[in-house]
C-alpha cells in the first residue's frame, strides 16, 4: 500500500473510540474510474436510428471509441481521438445527450473502482474510520444508482446511507457545494481526511477549512485551477 495511505490507516487504528478518524471521499475520478460511463453514452448516442441516419460515417467512428481514464469529460475525449466533424449541431446533440445521460441514475453502474479503492475505504472501516462519501452529484438524479453503485462494488454504507452526501439539488455548483459542506462540518475528531481530485475543491476547502487534512487523488480534473500545492500530499491510485 502507499505509505501516505498506510499512515492514514494506522492513524485510524490509534484514535479513541470517541474520537474515530473521519475520512471523506468525493466519488467521480476519485474512488470511481467513469471512463466506462463516458464510452456507453457514447455508443448509445451513435446507434440512435436519427444519428446513424443523418450521420453515418460519424456514428460508424464513435462506435469504436473507447474513452480512456485519462480523459476528462465527453469533450476531452473527442478531442483526443481528433474528432471534429463541420456540423456543430452534432456536436451540440452529442454534448446535450451526453449531460443528460451522465447526470442520471442510468449509467452509475457502468463506472469501475480504481484498483484498490473499496479494500482502503474498507481498511479505514474495519480500523474504526467513520465513512462520508461528498460528491457533486445530485439527489434528484442520482441518489439510488449512487447507493447502488457504492454498494455492488463492494464499499462500506450503513442501510440507512448515512455518510453519503449528494447535492440536494443540480443548481449548486461542486465546489461552492463542498466548501459549504466544510463550513458546517461538525468535526468530532482531530483526524479528518479528504481525498479529493478536483484542485479546485482543493483550494476551497484548504481555505474555509485549514484544520481538514486534504490528499489530492492524481487521477484527472477539470485543469481548470492549477493543481495543490507541494505541501498537499498526492496519491496516483489506491493500489
Amino acid at each position: 500500500m502507499n505509505p501516505i495511505l498506510e499512515r492514514v490507516v494506522s492513524l485510524a487504528q490509534r484514535q479513541p473510540p470517541d474520537s474515530p478518524l473521519q475520512a471523506i471521499f468525493d466519488l467521480d475520478s476519485t474512488l470511481f474510474d467513469v471512463s466506462p460511463r463516458i464510452t456507453k453514452i457514447i455508443h448509445l448516442f451513435a446507434s440512435l436510428e436519427r444519428i446513424k441516419t443523418s450521420y453515418p460515417k460519424e456514428s460508424a467512428k464513435l462506435l469504436k471509441l473507447e474513452a480512456h481514464e485519462s480523459d476528462y469529460g465527453v469533450k476531452k475525449t473527442l478531442m483526443r481521438i481528433g474528432f471534429l466533424p463541420p456540423d456543430l449541431e452534432f456536436i451540440h446533440d452529442l454534448v446535450d445527450f451526453w449531460k443528460k445521460a451522465f447526470f442520471s441514475n442510468q449509467f452509475l453502474e457502468y463506472d469501475r473502482p480504481y484498483a484498490g479503492a473499496a479494500g482502503f475505504v474498507n481498511a479505514l472501516h474495519k480500523a474504526g474510520a467513520t465513512i462520508y462519501y461528498l460528491t457533486g452529484r445530485d439527489v434528484p438524479r442520482m441518489l439510488e444508482g449512487t447507493v447502488k453503485s457504492l454498494r455492488d462494488n463492494g464499499f462500506p454504507l450503513s442501510d440507512g446511507n448515512q455518510g453519503l452526501v449528494l447535492k440536494p439539488s443540480s443548481d449548486i455548483s461542486d465546489h461552492e457545494f463542498k466548501a459549504q459542506f466544510f463550513k458546517t462540518f461538525n468535526s468530532k475528531s482531530t483526524e479528518t481526511w479528504f481525498f479529493e481530485n478536483e484542485p479546485k475543491n482543493i483550494h476551497l476547502v484548504e481555505k474555509v477549512s485549514p484544520q481538514i487534512k486534504i490528499i489530492f487523488v492524481e487521477t484527472v480534473h477539470s485543469g481548470k485551477d492549477p493543481e495543490p500545492e507541494k505541501h498537499i500530499p498526492r496519491i496516483s491510485g489506491f493500489k
